[in-house]
């Protein structure tokens, strides 16, 4: 690749971003405990070893909303990278291995999403973009966080986001939990 030809989607790699991870096709992969498990621990492997500060976060069927930050001297689109291809290599583990009733249609999908673009291998999970946007002050912030942790409601899930256990916006009602949210603030 040629120097200066490669201009990445996260302009300001430590400031705070609002980020939705979107499956192929919108499949509802997380509707499956495993999956989100896999999406639970691999944010809390980031905050604990790669530098990230997550401030909400919300685990939809088929996407996954989030607002956080890399810390210097860890880059957010490093650990977007690291973070989908991990994932994305667990996940197909499971899908190729277990015993679900939608595997081979799911196998059949993220096989035709890969085929689309020359760079993928067999499966494609996670689309390419990352639909990020610049969080800028306290107010954007907090208007981030609520939107996030609303979601579920929005979708017509539960009635209460705080009924919502795959979210920032129960962490803290759930005993044991296995993620930990960062206080918000802004520099």
């Amino acid at each position: 690749m040629k120097e200066g030809k490669y201009k990445p989607a996260i302009k300001e790699q430590n400031t705070i971003h609002s980020l939705k991870f979107e499956v192929c096709g919108y499949i509802d992969l997380f509707t499956h405990a495993n999956y989100r498990d896999i999406l639970i621990d691999s944010l809390q492997f980031g905050r604990k070893n790669k530098g990230i500060s997550l401030y909400a976060f919300c685990v939809m069927p088929s996407y996954l909303l989030l607002m956080l930050k890399a810390n210097i001297p860890f880059m957010l689109s490093d650990f977007i990278r690291d973070y989908k291809k991990y994932t994305h290599h667990l996940m197909m583990k499971i899908i190729q291995t277990e015993d679900e009733e939608r595997r081979l249609w799911m196998l059949h999908q993220f096989g035709y999403y890969a085929s689309r673009h020359t760079r993928n291998e067999d499966y494609q999970i996670w689309t390419n973009n990352s639909c990020p946007f610049i969080v800028n002050t306290m107010d954007e912030a907090l208007q981030w966080k609520n939107k996030i942790e609303y979601e579920p409601v929005r979708k017509k899930i539960v009635i209460d986001q705080k009924a919502y256990i795959f979210s920032s916006a129960a962490s803290y009602l759930i005993e044991n939990n296995k993620i930990e949210i960062d206080p918000l603030t802004i520099v």
